[in-house]
């Protein structure tokens, strides 16, 4: 926000491309190839060129080629939309970060409720419907409120004295989250399936509790470096996770089902368990630490050393 005056549309789009694109592509490709040769599944190409094209977030009933497609679809239109209605908003208004947060948090919680299913959909179908475009973009609204608190940090007052509070109420939530939403999986789940309908009370309970647990935590940044949160978020194995956490996203879920698919349910066997939850883990994360390493990382360096010597060439122009 800080920097919306000398906003560069072309650093803008060469940096997000940078990172988004060499990962996605590369699972797109292998996922692909994989879903079609190894579970000659059909339409699979149709749904490679939906995905590459994001068509896929604006209509339903694509082949699922990576569950994890709809999340990733969402965060592209995101980066577009947003530069977009802040940077349209500021030529008029004084307050554009306020509308853009508004916009975000209240049109997509509406247009979700005009159209919900019935309650009996079943929930795959349900989540499908409800993260088309742009009924899910108010996943992002809580992170356009905390840059918002970032830019009016020094107008807040005794903000580092409860961000302890915060970031640990976060913690909480968070924590939460994932043990109410496994404990709803197991109570209400037929076994290897979801749980068949969906009730709208859970459904948005659900979607909003992690972002707001998000959002609290994101107060560590403001404590100090020897708080216990801060400690612990910044611990090597964390930090490493985050280096490669988008492409552990992308490639973390399709080895679950492809050896579940080959090992079956555990039926009560804990060496089919162990492996069926030890070898995508362990496999995925090493995979996506290859990738990041010598496929995004070094792209992004490469877009970003581009960026900067285009940044010193331009000066240079207009000042010779």
């Amino acid at each position: 926000m800080k920097q919306a005056d000398r906003f560069d549309p072309y650093d803008y789009l060469i940096k997000r491309s940078a990172k988004i694109a060499p990962p996605f592509l590369l699972s797109l490709l292998i996922f692909g190839i994989l879903a079609h040769l190894a579970f000659n599944t059909s339409g699979v190409f149709a749904s490679a060129l939906a995905h590459f094209t994001t068509l896929a977030h604006f209509t339903t009933g694509w082949t699922v080629i990576n569950p994890v497609y709809w999340s990733l679809m969402i965060e592209m239109h995101f980066y577009v939309l947003l530069p977009i209605i802040y940077l349209a908003l500021k030529r008029f208004v004084s307050n554009a970060e306020w509308i853009t947060f508004l916009l975000f948090a209240t049109i997509p919680i509406v247009m979700r409720i005009l159209t919900y299913l019935p309650p009996q959909t079943p929930v795959d179908i349900w989540q499908q419907n409800s993260n088309l475009f742009p009924k899910a973009m108010d996943n992002f609204a809580l992170g356009i409120l905390f840059a918002i608190v970032c830019r009016n940090r020094s107008r807040i007052s005794h903000l580092e004295n409860f961000s302890g509070y915060l970031a640990a109420c976060g913690a909480a939530l968070l924590v939460g989250c994932y043990l109410s939403y496994a404990f709803l999986q197991w109570k209400m789940a037929p076994p290897g399936g979801f749980y068949g309908g969906t009730i709208p009370i859970v459904f948005e309970t659900y979607k909003l509790a992690p972002s707001l647990a998000t959002f609290l935590l994101l107060f560590t940044i403001f404590l100090p470096s020897s708080h216990p949160i801060a400690l612990m978020l910044s611990c090597r194995p964390l930090q490493f996770t985050g280096l490669i956490s988008y492409e552990w996203f992308l490639f973390h879920y399709p080895p679950v089902l492809i050896i579940g698919h080959m090992l079956g349910l555990p039926s009560g066997n804990p060496a089919i368990y162990a492996i069926r939850t030890v070898v995508p883990f362990v496999g995925s994360l090493a995979f996506s630490f290859v990738v990041w390493k010598y496929i995004s990382n070094p792209i992004l360096m490469r877009a970003k050393a581009y960026l900067k010597t285009r940044a010193v060439t331009q000066r240079a122009s207009k000042n010779p």
